[in-house]
């Protein structure tokens, strides 16, 4: 077993990438620091490799091609190396963008803080948010999150573009976001929110923002991202609801009332709130998950 492990450890194709990216790394140092150019203006990549650095890639497909005893193994190699070296200049080149999530992230909640004081600030001219209250909101209610990311060429850390948050709704929760009713009665939002922790079977769920700044909006890739947040999102909080919930949604711009119709979501009230600078319609969606998830698959990218 340890053997046929090994074997298999050793032909991966994961293995071999990672033997590439070493070479790969070598000699893109080996060039910045003689102060070669990395990409020319044509867009095409300058890569020299060492002898070194060659040596170390043909051991490697040598030994994968004796190890497997397939003649076509070395073209096999080359083939995929071509295309790690095709997605190594797009990440030279071209602006990436990822998912964080707070499972995998130690600064998860600095990345978070950060994107909404930028779009809050992009939207509400009027809003303006303490950092103790967002800490203590992510502490309790904010783990059913996502913030999509943006790294662009030569950078070694991304940026934070957007980001989704999903809450917990208390049971009757529904029954006071109809006609805005919790506002009118003197509640805030928070009032609403059950604790991540206490989230159990039936509980409502309540899509509370998904917001982009203004830059990055119209962006494919992005919204391909927020698709998928949404997704994983909702996967993990299905790990623990384990059966039928309902989803609960409040358009406060024409684009967040259309982005509601479009996944398929039931309008159910709308009314007005604020005065001045601060008056904006509150349209209040609700779908089950089961009908909410096929919506989704239809418009994945």
């Amino acid at each position: 077993m340890d053997y046929k492990k090994r074997l298999d450890e050793a032909t991966s194709l994961v293995h071999i990438q990672k033997v590439y990216n070493e070479a790969f790394d070598n000699a893109t140092k080996e060039m910045e620091d003689e102060g070669q150019q990395l990409v020319y203006e044509d867009g095409s990549i300058n890569i020299s490799l060492s002898l070194a650095d060659y040596s170390l890639m043909l051991s490697a497909e040598s030994s994968a091609v004796k190890l497997l005893g397939n003649k076509d193994k070395g073209t096999w190699i080359k083939s995929n190396f071509d295309s790690f070296i095709a997605q190594r200049l797009k990440e030279l080149t071209q602006t990436s963008y990822s998912i964080a999530s707070p499972a995998e992230r130690i600064d998860y909640a600095e990345l978070l803080f950060d994107v909404t004081r930028q779009t809050d600030e992009e939207n509400w001219e009027y809003f303006r948010e303490e950092e103790y209250i967002q800490a203590r909101d992510f502490l309790n209610y904010g783990y059913y999150s996502r913030v999509i990311m943006a790294r662009a060429p030569g950078e070694k850390h991304g940026v934070p573009v957007g980001y989704i948050q999903v809450r917990i709704l208390k049971a009757a929760a529904p029954q006071l976001l109809y006609k805005d009713f919790y506002h009118k009665a003197g509640l805030s939002s928070v009032d609403l929110w059950e604790k991540c922790e206490h989230l159990k079977e039936g509980s409502p769920v309540y899509i509370d923002v998904i917001a982009v700044k203004r830059k990055y909006q119209n962006n494919k890739a992005i919204l391909n991202l927020i698709h998928q947040a949404m997704v994983d999102i909702l996967r993990d909080i299905f790990l623990i609801e384990k059966s039928s919930f309902n989803i609960f949604a409040v358009g406060v711009t024409n684009k967040g009332r259309k982005m509601c119709q479009l996944l398929g979501m039931e309008k159910l009230s709308e009314v007005e709130r604020g005065e001045g600078i601060n008056l904006h319609t509150r349209t209040l969606f609700s779908s089950n998950i089961n009908s909410f998830e096929k919506q989704l698959v239809k418009l994945r990218p």
